[in-house]
Parts: C-alpha cells; sequence; structure tokens
C-alpha cells in the first residue's frame, strides 16, 4: 500500500517537472526499468536514490514528497534526522549513508524473503 502511494507521488512530480523516466535515470543514475519499478509500487528507492530524487526535485519539500505515505511525527524526525546529518563533517556523513545503505538492504531482503 505504502509504496503505491509514495510509487505515484513521484510519478506525479516526475511528470510536474516535465521529465521523462529516462531523463530522470540519467539525472539519478538509475535504469530505465528501476524507475518503472518504483513509479509502480514494486519497490521503493533505497536512501541514496531517495536522496537524489530530493536533489532533482528541490523546489518540493521532502513531506510533499512522503505526505500520504507517512505521519506527521516521523516527518518531523526525518527532517530533524535530515538537519543533523548535514551539519556533520563529510566523512561521518558519507559513514552514516553507507549505514544506512546496509540496513535498507538488509530490510529489502529479508522482506522479499517474507514475499
Amino acid at each position: 500500500m505504502l509504496k503505491n502511494l509514495l510509487g505515484k507521488r513521484l510519478r506525479k512530480m516526475r511528470k510536474v517537472h516535465g521529465l521523462t523516466q529516462k531523463e530522470l535515470s540519467e539525472m539519478i543514475e538509475l535504469s530505465v526499468p528501476s524507475i518503472g519499478k518504483i513509479e509502480t509500487g514494486k519497490t521503493v528507492p533505497i536512501f541514496e536514490t531517495f536522496i537524489k530524487l530530493t536533489e532533482v526535485y528541490a523546489d518540493t519539500a521532502v513531506e510533499d514528497i512522503l505526505c500520504d505515505s507517512l505521519d506527521v511525527g516521523i516527518l518531523y524526525r526525518i527532517k530533524d534526522i535530515s538537519a543533523r546529518i548535514d551539519s556533520l563533517p563529510e566523512a561521518e556523513r558519507e559513514y552514516l549513508y553507507a549505514a544506512a545503505r546496509y540496513f535498507v538492504s538488509a530490510m529489502q531482503k529479508e522482506g522479499e524473503a517474507d514475499d
């Protein structure tokens, strides 16, 4: 359910910004089929991809991207964590991003095993 909502929102944003899947794929360095899977709700973007999407849609607040998917409390925590991460030295930010990618990957593998 959440994957579908997020996928629809990301597809709408891409279209509002006048981008094709191919153009977006080049901007965020992700394959067109992967973008299709995200937009149809078959998968969710990994943390790194989501960060790239927020950079492409810099005129759109993160809450607006996620508003149908997350409650306000979670959005507040995400903004707080994001601000704290942004204030860290680059090496520490990269360490946190690597750790986040690891945990997201582990959760995705666990989810695939449950399917």
